[in-house]
Parts: structure tokens; sequence; C-alpha cells
């Protein structure tokens, strides 16, 4: 019986699921040249089925990391993948693969591992968030952006979408968009950012979720307005601070040790 022919990504993603750290370092770096040169190519665009491949490798990559900084270092290389894309579309597919990665594997992720896989979202959110800087807040790029999470992490009443995924994501919106730049944004351009929220109050069944997206969002926001008002900010743009909450990612351990 003649063998099937196995594909670059599932290479890729046995080799990134690898039990030695050495093997996924080098399949994580050949990784990131072979999506370079592939996206590159006319006609060798990557498809929601091959991205899910390669994310199924990069999570198993990510679940056999171990140590703080080891985590954060392999979290910001995975997260960092989206920007070798040569084409936006495929930037954003490749997000649209990990929400979706995330949503099937979020329940066979033990209590822990699941604070590097917090992290892990915060860092691919975090990339999704400067992807739609890409041209100084192009309008077309942050509303794909919203129109991706609205159809993964934050789909209203989606059954394949965990809760705890979902609120993670509305945990850390604001401050991602406070570290992009300052947060600052015309009226227009949060009005975008805010959609999937809009949505999820319009649509969502969850009281829960409901709670957390007012709470973690639209009160935040009515308070740091109501703040600028105070200070006489100018009211054209809108400057997102970043919370003081905890986020069980990381993100404090890591400022401090790049302090050092």
């Amino acid at each position: 019986i003649r063998e099937m022919p196995v594909s670059q990504e599932v290479h890729f993603a046995h080799h990134l699921a690898a039990n030695e750290k050495v093997t996924r370092d080098r399949a994580l770096r050949k990784l990131t040249r072979w999506i370079r040169a592939k996206s590159g190519r006319q006609g060798m665009e990557f498809t929601e089925e091959s991205l899910m491949k390669l994310w199924k490798g990069l999570f198993f990559c990510m679940w056999m990391s171990d140590k703080p900084f080891v985590q954060q270092e392999l979290a910001n290389s995975i997260a960092g993948l989206v920007h070798c894309f040569a084409r936006r579309d495929q930037s954003l597919l490749f997000l649209d693969a990990f929400f979706k990665t995330m949503a099937r594997e979020w329940f066979a992720i033990d209590r822990f591992r699941l604070e590097k896989f917090m992290m892990l979202v915060r860092r691919c959110f975090r990339q999704g968030v400067a992807f739609s800087y890409g041209d100084a807040w192009s309008n077309d790029n942050i509303t794909a952006f919203c129109d991706m999470l609205q159809s993964t992490a934050l789909c209203p009443n989606s059954q394949e979408i965990p809760l705890g995924l979902r609120l993670h994501v509305v945990d850390v919106f604001l401050q991602e968009l406070a570290r992009m730049h300052g947060g600052e944004l015309t009226s227009e351009q949060a009005t975008l950012f805010l959609q999937p929220f809009f949505d999820i109050l319009m649509h969502s069944n969850d009281r829960t979720l409901l709670d957390a997206v007012r709470k973690n969002v639209f009160f935040m926001l009515l308070d740091l307005d109501r703040e600028a008002a105070e200070l006489g900010v100018d009211p054209s743009t809108v400057k997102i601070e970043g919370s003081n909450g905890t986020t069980g990612d990381g993100d404090s351990a890591e400022e401090e040790e790049e302090e050092e």
C-alpha cells in the first residue's frame, strides 16, 4: 500500500509538539521562514484547514513549554507569526484559526496550564490590535479584525465558544487598546472597535457575559470619559488607559524582568 504524502503543515505540527524543546524551537524558526516564503508566492494562499493544522502544533508547542519566562517568549513568538503573512486577509485567517483552536481545546486545558494559555490569548489579541493599527488605525483593518472576533471569540450566542474564553477577551480588550499608541482613537474608530460588544448586548442571552461587557467595557469607558471631561481632554479623541485588574497572564512579572 502506497503511503499518502504528509503535508508540510502536518510535518510542522508534528515537530512543534515534540518532547524536546530544541526540536520545538527549531520547528518554530523554520515555520516562521516558511510562512514568509509561502505567503509571498502567488497562488500559494493558506486555507483555514491548513492553518488549523498549524495551530494544532502551535497549541501543543505551548502546552509542552514550562517555566514562566520561556512561556512568555514562546507566546510572543507564536503571536508574532501574524505579521509574517504577505496579505492582511491571510493574517486575519491565521487569527481566526487561533481563536477556533482555543475554543476547541479550551476545556482540555487543566488548571496548571490555564494561565499560560490565557497569556497566549492576550498576546494574539494584542497582535490583532497591532494588525488594526497597520495603516494608522485604518477603518477597514479595524472592521475586518472586529468582524473576525464577532465570528469567533466574541460571537454572542455560539455554543462552540466557551464562556471562559469570551470573558478573557472582554477582560483584556481595553488594556490592549491602551498599549497601542496610548489608545487614542477617534469616535468613529472607537465605535468600530466596540461593535462586537454592542452585538453582544443586543443578541446574547448569557447574563455572565452581558455583565462582564457592561462592567469591563462600557462602564469603564464611562468612567474614563468622566475623568477626561474633568481634566478638559479634547473630546474628539478617546484616551484609553489600562486597567489595574489582575489578568493572570504574567504581564507584570514579564515587565519586572525587563526592567531588571
